[in-house]
């Protein structure tokens, strides 16, 4: 609400959080929206980096375990239309898992993280990832418009609150970069 960028920008920069933040990287999804960042930059396109990387934390350390399972049952539904045998697995069971992993069980780095890889990865990996895209996607678009439509509402609001038009408000605080 206090960024002083374009509708545009900043709508832009949710979408691509949003979308980021609808996939399972965690750990690593402000680092994937900075280098997005930078790739657009280098091609003239810009958004606001500061809202991306924020609305990565839709999913965080307490949101991962239902998001990730809810990635991996979208995805095990959408390989079970397509045709494929799959088998789900139970909430429970994929926590447990998931927590296991998180405390990283009496072993070594090494055997630690080839069984991580075998978990997340392998195991679950392909369906998760596809599952994500389901809702990613969507939820991208749909961010785009609402925080442009919105944050345009609460600008007009702004101005009518200060006595100005919009557009006078646009031409004194709206930043021209």
């Amino acid at each position: 609400l206090l960024s002083h960028d374009s509708l545009h920008k900043v709508a832009w920069g949710a979408a691509i959080g949003t979308f980021v933040g609808l996939t399972p990287t965690v750990g690593v999804q402000m680092y994937i929206v900075t280098a997005i960042w930078a790739l657009c930059r280098m091609f003239g396109f810009r958004f606001n980096l500061t809202i991306g990387v924020a609305m990565v934390w839709i999913t965080n350390p307490v949101t991962t375990i239902p998001f990730y399972y809810l990635f991996l049952r979208t995805g095990q539904l959408l390989f079970q239309l397509a045709g494929h045998d799959v088998t789900p697995i139970a909430f429970a069971a994929f926590q447990a898992e998931v927590r296991a992993l998180a405390a990283g069980q009496p072993m070594s780095w090494l055997q630690w993280l080839a069984y991580a890889t075998e978990v997340l990865l392998v195991e679950y990996g392909w369906p998760m990832f596809i599952g994500s895209l389901a809702w990613a996607i969507p939820g991208s678009v749909i961010t785009y418009p609402f925080t442009y439509v919105s944050l345009g509402r609460y600008r007009q609001f702004l101005a009518r609150s200060q006595g100005l038009s919009y557009e006078a408000w646009r031409e004194r605080y709206e930043s021209k970069r």
